[in-house]
């Protein structure tokens, strides 16, 4: 027995790693969804592989009026490398790293024959590339990193060159393509539909950096898209047809058409290491620190974790640890702001990439979310937005996807609240304050009395 082992060992943030075998022709991790949130309602999400699956897949979804009004802006990013081979060879090698589905084309694969892994972090995910060649292997680092309340993410491009050429005038180029919807994360652009709607795409340049930005009539924020070391060349188009298999197999609409406001290039010279990155997000979003911003989210995660398996009683068995710890960091995703009347609060997401927040999952869920992992203040948060949202002794059944009305039409989730606010007192040590008393005292007069939608006491 190991006698230096510490009885408790601090808990590493939660990661998933899929490996590829590019012996396997097909691999069905590549199929395996993930999602990441930007704590507002926002979120990105995909396939292991990076195909775009379904309607909801997506590298940036922003919240117009978070947590709702969630809009699809950036869908993917066509990534295609041009090797030349040089030599006796009369032919170049051209590599699409994330295969896209379109109608009328043959199917895409089922796996990416390039791609030798997938990981999965709070926050982030990357995916790691091995192009062997005649002259040598690329390797490609992607990761993106979804930020946190900013309505932005990047897209980061380690390349490692391997190669050797005897064509010094003619370096490997890695092309970048944005693709975008700019629509309702619920719709789709139907074929054929966004031909004579307008995009209006305007190139600006910072310091070491080249950029456009895009707007769709109809919608009243502008995309700012900034290629970090890379050469841009406005070129709009329209591609048609993606197809999302998902929607297929459950029988809804799956095709759609998406812009390109132009492209991104990089030349990639021989056996160097080359850094570049996509920066996508609503035009009034500010500036970010992306290192920092992540630092920020892996503590909060860390801390998560750190309370629950205090509240668990610190379990030694390793396995219980790593579960507890993987509960507590994918619970942080469904924790987002709401504004109520101008003021910042909290509220939580019932699912994605579906739901809103619903006021009866809200209530079961707070007590694991929010209480067991040490954030009392913002559970506090929480049962004011519903506590302020209530009518008719009712708290809302859940927020409008549209920022409209909230609907009040569950006749359990005011109980819920209740024994949410009744667990909040427990766990916090501090006795319910007045906005709770008073909305716990309306709601059970009201049940009392009985209320709208034949809610009440029986006899």
């Amino acid at each position: 027995m190991n006698t230096n082992m510490p009885d408790n060992p601090v808990m590493e943030l939660p990661h998933d790693t899929l490996v590829f075998d590019p012996a396997e022709p097909q691999q069905r991790e590549s199929t395996r969804e993930w999602v990441l949130s930007d704590t507002r309602g926002g979120f990105s999400m995909g396939t292991a592989q990076g195909t775009p699956t379904r309607r909801y897949h997506a590298l940036l979804i922003a919240p117009l009026v978070p947590p709702v009004q969630r809009t699809a802006l950036l869908n993917a990013v066509d990534e295609h490398l041009h090797i030349p081979l040089g030599g006796q060879c009369d032919c170049d090698l051209d590599v699409r790293l994330t295969p896209l589905d379109f109608a009328g084309l043959p199917q895409t694969p089922s796996k990416s024959v390039h791609q030798r892994a997938f990981t999965h972090e709070p926050g982030q995910c990357s995916w790691d590339y091995a192009v062997q060649t005649q002259v040598g292997i690329i390797r490609i680092r992607k990761v993106l990193t979804l930020a946190q309340r900013r309505d932005a993410c990047r897209i980061e491009y380690t390349i490692e060159s391997g190669v050797h050429s005897d064509q010094p005038d003619r370096p490997v180029m890695l092309t970048l393509r944005p693709l975008l919807s700019m629509r309702d994360f619920h719709e789709l652009n139907a074929p054929g539909s966004i031909d004579h709607i307008p995009f209006d795409t305007e190139p600006f340049l910072e310091p070491a950096v080249e950029a456009f930005s895009v707007r769709r009539h109809g919608l009243d924020r502008a995309l700012n898209i900034r290629g970090v070391h890379l050469q841009s060349n406005a070129q709009p188009e329209i591609w048609r047809q993606l197809r999302y298999a998902q929607e297929t197999a459950r029988g809804q609409t799956d095709t759609e058409d998406l812009f390109c406001p132009g492209t991104f290039t990089c030349a990639i010279e021989p056996h160097t290491t080359t850094t570049v990155s996509l920066e996508v997000s609503l035009a009034d979003a500010e500036q970010l620190d992306w290192q920092r911003d992540q630092q920020n989210r892996e503590r909060r995660v860390q801390s998560t974790i750190d309370h629950a398996l205090k509240a668990a009683g610190e379990p030694r068995d390793p396995s219980v640890r790593e579960h507890i710890a993987r509960l507590a960091a994918a619970g942080d995703d469904f924790i987002v702001e709401r504004a109520v009347e101008g003021i910042e609060s909290r509220s939580i997401i019932a699912g994605y990439p579906w739901f809103s927040d619903w006021g009866r999952d809200t209530m079961i869920s707070l007590p694991g979310l929010l209480l067991t992992t040490g954030r009392h203040e913002e559970a506090l948060l929480c049962l004011h937005t519903f506590a302020n949202a209530r009518q008719h002794g009712l708290i809302p059944n859940r927020f409008d996807d549209f920022a409209g009305p909230a609907h009040f039409n569950t006749v359990d989730a005011p109980l819920w609240f209740i024994h949410a606010c009744a667990q909040w007192a427990a766990s916090s040590g501090h006795e319910a304050d007045s906005l709770l008393l008073d909305a716990c005292d309306d709601i059970i007069d009201s049940y009392a009395r009985g209320t709208i939608n034949k809610i009440g006491l029986d006899e």
